[in-house]
């Protein structure tokens, strides 16, 4: 049987690169804060943030058997943590001063927020992705 602890630091510094080079690619400023390895879930959680403060975390199912497998999961969740980033740039762009609740998972759904003047606007979706899409529809519609 394989350690997955043992696997997982052997291959701490290939997660950093799968987690790093999509936001490199799309010139996005995402801060990897940790890679914490969920052994009693055969998982890993990915924590990061970008300038606007704590990005969604991400939680990825490890597979030792399929290690290119598991590094595509991590580079393509780091794709849509770097378009969530874009979305959150335009929304403080249109929305100068405006602060980020934190992203929150509530009944199997993602909530996003967003703060500006006094006033709150929430948007929930099936992933994060679409939650900030979603917030930004909101945003609009509520406060121009």
């Amino acid at each position: 049987m394989l350690d997955l602890s043992r696997w997982f630091n052997l291959n701490r510094r290939e997660f950093e690169r799968q987690f790093s080079l999509p936001a490199v690619e799309l010139k996005e400023v995402i801060a990897l804060d940790a890679i914490d390895l969920l052994p009693e879930q055969s998982s890993i959680k990915i924590r990061s943030h970008d300038l606007h403060g704590p990005l969604p975390e991400i939680l990825i199912q490890v597979d030792p058997a399929d290690r290119l497998g598991t590094f595509d999961r991590v580079e393509r969740e780091a794709v849509k943590l770097c378009a969530i980033s874009r979305l959150r740039r335009d929304l403080e762009e249109a929305f100068s001063g405006a602060t980020f609740l934190l992203p929150t998972r509530l009944d199997g759904r993602c909530v996003a927020g967003l703060q500006w003047h006094g006033r709150t606007v929430l948007a929930e979706g099936e992933d994060f992705v679409q939650a900030y899409h979603r917030l930004w529809k909101r945003a609009i519609r509520r406060f121009l």
